[in-house]
């Protein structure tokens, strides 16, 4: 018997146990993604301000020697600004594409043909406070259990898309808790607002088209795009593992069940295997560890 097996039967005979370990599952969780959201909130301004250290200097050095020299400054960094407008609004529109393509690629789900399917998703996202999002729904092709599911906030309001299998669908029927514990596996990545990492996955490959006043002028830009760009790459699989992860104990705590846990270990993945995914086994061990470290705690207070 595994760890997580002997926690759940010693959960399973204390109700006030299992309470006080959801409870401090749920403090533990909410403590680690607040590091992460503080860390994402600062870094920004921390990388503003060492390249403002080298920018400052220049401009100095240019004012020491002339009017002329200032005027070159002064027009780089404009074509840098512009430049970086110009990306912005450019990656604005990419992801406005994407999104349209799943609306013109996927046969949509007539939610009112299944009725119990809508009440079980409005059930999970009044659950988690998500009631205030539109829910899509598509049919995906692929015979997977694991569903696509990613966030869209803009004018248009705040939705979640999901690509949902016939086998998710007959999952629904066959087994509730573990298709609810796959979907609020889902709902922990928009809890996270983390689907943006595969929908820049999806998009690193497009073509940033420059005018040539950008190409002249921005040279800079161009470089720290492309190093941050590098950079990106280099702790892409580190982010979707940990985005994978918390995921999962988001799973458990608001499904107070162990189900994401049964859907890893069954064969449920074999045929939707992901290379940007940690491996079952991986995550099963990341999710003992923190029970373990959980249950201990409870144990020693």
């Amino acid at each position: 018997m595994s760890n997580i097996e002997n926690i759940i039967a010693h959960l399973d005979q204390d109700v006030n146990l299992k309470t006080t370990f959801f409870d401090t599952l749920e403090d533990w969780y909410r403590l680690e993604r607040q590091k992460i959201i503080n860390i994402k909130k600062f870094a920004p301004y921390i990388a503003y301000f060492i390249i403002a250290i080298p920018v400052c200097l220049i401009f100095f050095a240019c004012l020491l020697n002339g009017f002329l020299e200032v005027l070159i400054f002064l027009i780089i960094i404009s074509a840098v600004i512009m430049c970086e407008r110009r990306i912005k609004v450019s990656h604005k529109r990419s992801v406005n594409k994407y999104f349209d393509s799943i609306d013109l690629t996927y046969r949509k789900i007539n939610t009112n043909d299944f009725p119990d399917l809508k009440n079980t998703l409005n059930k999970l996202l009044n659950n988690v406070g998500l009631k205030d999002y539109e829910v899509k729904m598509f049919f995906d092709r692929n015979n997977h259990y694991v569903p696509a599911v990613c966030e869209r906030i803009d004018e248009q309001g705040k939705i979640i898309y999901f690509l949902l299998s016939r086998n998710l669908l007959m999952l629904h029927n066959l087994n509730r808790i573990l298709f609810e514990s796959i979907i609020y596996h889902e709902l922990g990545h928009i809890n996270q607002h983390d689907t943006n990492l595969w929908i820049e996955r999806n998009l690193e490959k497009e073509k940033i088209k420059y005018t040539w006043i950008a190409y002249i002028f921005s040279i800079p830009t161009i470089l720290f795009r492309l190093l941050a760009n590098s950079n990106a790459k280099k702790h892409y699989k580190q982010e979707r593992r940990n985005a994978e992860h918390y995921a999962d104990l988001y799973s458990i705590i608001n499904s107070k069940n162990f189900g994401i846990v049964g859907f890893l270990e069954g064969n449920y993945l074999s045929d939707s295997e992901d290379h940007d995914h940690p491996l079952p086994k991986a995550r099963i061990d990341f999710i003992e560890k923190i029970v373990n470290k959980v249950f201990l705690k409870i144990k020693l207070d």
